[in-house]
């Protein structure tokens, strides 16, 4: 489960915000999907939501744990329970949908093609991509 308490983000000190009062909830298993224009705060709320900023202001919870308050091994260990899957141009051209999404389950220590490929059609199954 992935909470945003009170999200914000400031990047020039008194400057606007880029994230305002952000409450989110998500509940294990559930996809959310974020939607906006361009310079509307979906890539920077990304980026705080899996820690690669930290927020100005609020707290982003993994199963009630502070990710702000780890880092290390800690931090890598808590971002492997949540999925973000940022704008298209973190893609892989040259890959198939499949070998995109496949791409980040290789790279999990032991894993097995078996493994990755039932997940793969699992997944792309549930977002209507299988024949992508």
């Amino acid at each position: 489960m992935i909470d945003l308490e009170h999200v914000s983000k400031e990047y020039k000190r008194g400057g606007p915000l880029a994230l305002d009062d952000i409450n989110l909830h998500v509940d294990d298993g559930e996809f959310v999907f974020l939607l906006g224009h361009s310079g509307a705060g979906k890539s920077t709320l990304l980026r705080c939501l899996s820690v690669l900023e930290k927020p100005t202001q609020g707290r982003v919870l993994l199963d009630g744990e502070d990710l702000a308050a780890l880092s290390g091994e800690a931090l890598r260990r808590a971002r492997r329970k949540m999925g973000v899957v940022f704008q298209g141009y973190n893609l892989l051209m040259q890959k198939t949908v499949a070998e995109n999404v496949a791409f980040p389950l290789k790279l999990e220590k032991g894993y097995h093609k078996q493994t990755v490929a039932a997940r793969v059609q699992e997944l792309l199954n549930l977002v209507g991509l299988a024949d992508k």
